[in-house]
């Protein structure tokens, strides 16, 4: 998205809003509390991966 949108005010709004959509769906349903450790971590990850364009796998989030 920033790639092709640019860094402007909206594309930052609207990554940030993703972001804080998603953490609190993991927090607000109960049936993901037990893997709400994991999925915050990767979502925060993804989300200061895509913002500083690295780009690829994350060998953290790989199967041993």
């Amino acid at each position: 998205m920033l790639k092709h949108r640019g860094a402007n005010r909206v594309t930052r709004w609207y990554c940030r809003r993703f972001l804080a959509r998603k953490l609190l769906a993991i927090l607000l349903f109960r049936n993901r509390w037990g893997q709400a450790r994991p999925l915050i971590k990767a979502y925060v990850t993804g989300y200061r991966d895509g913002w500083h364009a690295r780009l690829g796998r994350q060998l953290a989030f790989l199967p041993s």
